[in-house]
């Protein structure tokens, strides 16, 4: 009777009530249209759920919603399959059609045809089958943008072994999913991980239940979020930036069962501001890394990706990275225009910083040869060290041969430009 009850309130854990209305049917696919170039934000709920768990009052879809050049489309909905494995057709597969056809939907309205994935629980691991299938020649893991799980187990549950052991006794454990997420079960290890190159973030739970027994405090960690424990809800992850990286949620319950004691709980963490915030937060950085600066500029055209800004004064084109500045100074990528016949080498002709109080010292150093777009460049690199300041700046430079233009690109205080050896790489000359 006890591991009944254990396993009655531990189906908490995924959330959620089971609803009896309609649901997609088994190999139907509900493709949201209209966004334009808007990035599709598709959720994927959990075991035992249905998409409803996204709504409501201070929800997870109203905090995704206020994020500017997004669209939250229809949240994808397994109800009636919602203790089955993920390998259903009508989950996996399902979700792999819907996938494709909103980053479709997004190429045709001049979007960059990616999607974000924001999952919950078993919703993580039906979006890493989805990921691997192939539709129309193209991986559908090259369809995604993000993805952001929430107490996804990787690793499997306590949830899932106790329905090892109990099974049918209980309706909890119905389907073949409660025991497929046993700890470190054959399904969980046979299903294919992430795609390289796609940022995920996994966001974890960590509860720690505080007793009272005659005036003293007892803490239990929990290790999770009564549900999955930390190690499993972030085995897979990518590293910070571009929306990937870690994060940890603490928060205090007064059970160790599953319920509505503790914000960060399995079954109550989309409503938690502050793991809201963790996923927009999440949503915002993809974002910023995809949007992008083109200009040309003597004949040049680059394609800056990231926080750039561009500006045109005539003589030069400046890239500004805001995000590395110093006062009013910021890391700059700039492109000069050079009159035809010019000693570019004279321009880096300076004293070296061994002769003292010389102006405009520096440390020049030749590393040989560059590509900016398919033309060789000779590229150096200099140290200033004449600057009244206390600040260190690091002038790049690549005159290009055949080609009136030098670009220059400083870097203050080691703070290095990312992306400048992609950006002159991929550029093209008119």
């Amino acid at each position: 009777m006890y591991m009944k009850a254990l396993l009655v309130m531990a189906g908490l854990c995924v959330g959620l009530v089971i609803s009896a209305q309609s649901a997609l049917a088994e190999n139907s696919v509900e493709c949201d249209s209209g966004f334009g170039a808007k990035v599709p934000v598709l959720m994927v709920h959990g075991l035992g759920s249905n998409r409803d768990m996204w709504t409501g009052k201070q929800s997870m879809i109203e905090a995704v919603k206020s994020l500017e050049g997004i669209r939250v489309v229809k949240p994808f909905d397994y109800r009636q399959n919602n203790h089955n494995w993920v390998t259903h057709p009508a989950i996996g597969l399902a979700l792999a059609r819907q996938i494709d056809c909103l980053a479709k939907v997004s190429l045709k309205g001049g979007g960059s045809g990616k999607v974000i994935i924001v999952a919950h629980s078993m919703g993580g691991l039906a979006t890493r089958y989805a990921a691997s299938q192939v539709i129309g020649g193209v991986s559908v893991g090259e369809r995604i943008g993000l993805v952001v799980t929430l107490g996804t187990p990787h690793l499997g549950s306590g949830y899932g072994t106790l329905c090892r052991y109990v099974g049918s006794l209980n309706d909890k454990c119905d389907g073949d999913a409660p025991e497929a997420l046993a700890t470190n079960s054959d399904e969980l290890k046979a299903l294919p991980k992430y795609p390289t190159g796609v940022p995920v973030r996994a966001i974890a739970g960590h509860v720690t239940v505080v007793t009272n027994l005659l005036f003293t405090s007892y803490h239990h960690d929990m290790k999770g979020d009564k549900v999955v424990g930390i190690d499993s809800a972030t085995k897979y992850h990518t590293d910070e930036g571009k929306g990937g990286g870690v994060r940890v949620y603490t928060c205090q319950g007064t059970s160790v069962f599953p319920g509505n004691d503790a914000s960060c709980e399995h079954g109550e963490m989309l409503k938690a501001p502050y793991i809201q915030e963790g996923v927009t937060q999440g949503i915002q950085e993809y974002l910023d890394s995809t949007r992008s600066v083109i200009y040309t500029f003597q004949d040049l055209t680059m394609e800056a990706k990231g926080d750039w800004e561009g500006r045109d004064e005539g003589w030069k084109y400046t890239l500004i990275d805001p995000t590395k500045c110093d006062g009013e100074s910021c890391s700059s990528l700039d492109v000069y225009r050079v009159e035809p016949g010019t000693p570019l080498e004279a321009m880096l002709d300076h004293p070296p910083c061994s002769d003292i109080g010389a102006t405009n010292a520096s440390d020049v150093k030749k590393y040989g040869d560059r590509q900016v777009g398919g033309k060789r460049a000779q590229y150096y690199e200099t140290t200033l060290c004449s600057l009244q300041s206390d600040t260190q700046e690091t002038l790049r430079y690549w005159i290009i041969d055949g080609a009136d233009v030098m670009i220059q690109v400083h870097d203050f205080e080691g703070r290095e430009l990312q992306g400048v050896d992609d950006i002159l790489a991929n550029a093209t000359w008119n």
